[in-house]
């Protein structure tokens, strides 16, 4: 008796967790950067200047223009993503979540667009949705591709007048 009511018990909670998440009503943020030059120097550019800021290049491909970074931890906030809500309270609510996030970057002439990736680390309420069997997704609100964006121009342009000043005779 004890075994067939612990079992309605399981089978009641974890179908009532599941339907308490709600996923994240926005959309992918694909953000978009202006950057000089043709596709082959940006794309060659970004293979260089990724691991100066810090990121480890999972995958690249020379034709299509696209470089994956490893997952690597951030700090993430509400502001920045949106990972939906459980019985009714955002699964990132504070700052200071860790989270593991890539990067997809795709590169054409004079435009350097980026997606990340989000997984944050579970804490208790994710590791009940994911016992659960729910699978829950963080989408990025385009903050951290502006900031990518943002160091690879920095970097760039201080790059570039470096191999300037290099190539200056005094």
């Amino acid at each position: 008796m004890k075994k067939v009511l612990l079992l309605l018990a399981v089978c009641v909670f974890l179908p009532s967790c599941a339907s308490m998440y709600i996923k994240p009503q926005i959309q992918p943020v694909l953000f978009e950067q202006q950057v000089p030059g043709g596709s082959d120097i940006i794309f060659k550019a970004a293979l260089k200047v990724l691991p100066m800021l810090g990121y480890n290049l999972q995958g690249s491909d020379a034709s299509a223009g696209t470089i994956t970074t490893a997952p690597m931890k951030l700090s993430i906030n509400p502001e920045q993503c949106d990972c939906g809500t459980a019985m009714g309270l955002p699964l990132v609510k504070s700052e200071g979540v860790k989270a593991d996030v890539s990067f997809i970057l795709a590169v054409t002439d004079n435009k350097l667009a980026i997606k990340a990736d989000v997984v944050p680390e579970l804490d208790d309420i994710m590791s009940t949705l994911a016992a659960a069997g729910v699978t829950y997704t963080c989408i990025s609100k385009g903050g951290l591709e502006k900031v990518l964006a943002d160091q690879f121009v920095e970097k760039m342009k201080t790059s570039a007048l470096q191999l300037l000043f290099d190539n200056i005779k005094f």
